[in-house]
């Protein structure tokens, strides 16, 4: 558990800062914008979505039935553009947790966008059908063709 929390707060991290990136006008209080030193950014090694992907990577093998640690590393190789490796985690999590709609609808749509459409609608349909309303109105614009 406390890897998969280091790799959540690592990931929460680095889109706070890249959030803080996206705005010239950055807030500081007490102190001026020239005279911050040895500012955090996304880039640094510690801050990176390979660090994020190591940490719960390490969380799995510690706990191989943890199937939100696979569920979280497949988001954040999405994040990452790296689809077939996503679709992998998700297909692992539902191999622990055959109902898991969030990683049903995410896989859904990976699918989709590779143009593997009966796959993704199938996986869009089950997670639909599971909570995820959402997964309608993608089916509605990509499976009704």
């Amino acid at each position: 558990l406390a890897w998969y929390m280091k790799a959540v707060t690592r990931y929460n991290l680095i889109r706070l800062i890249r959030s803080l990136n996206d705005y010239e006008d950055q807030i500081t209080i007490g102190h001026s914008k020239t005279g911050l030193q040895n500012q955090v950014v996304a880039e640094d090694p510690e801050n990176t979505f390979e660090r994020v992907v190591a940490d719960l990577s390490r969380a799995i093998e510690l706990d191989t039935g943890f199937y939100f640690a696979y569920y979280d590393r497949g988001f954040v190789y999405c994040s990452m553009g790296e689809y077939n490796k996503a679709v992998q985690d998700f297909s692992s999590a539902l191999s622990i947790r055959q109902n898991f709609a969030d990683a049903l609808s995410n896989r859904g749509l990976i699918h989709i966008l590779q143009n593997e459409t009966i796959r993704g609608c199938e996986d869009l349909s089950r997670a639909g059908e599971l909570g995820i309303a959402d997964a309608y109105r993608v089916i509605k614009r990509y499976c009704y063709k």
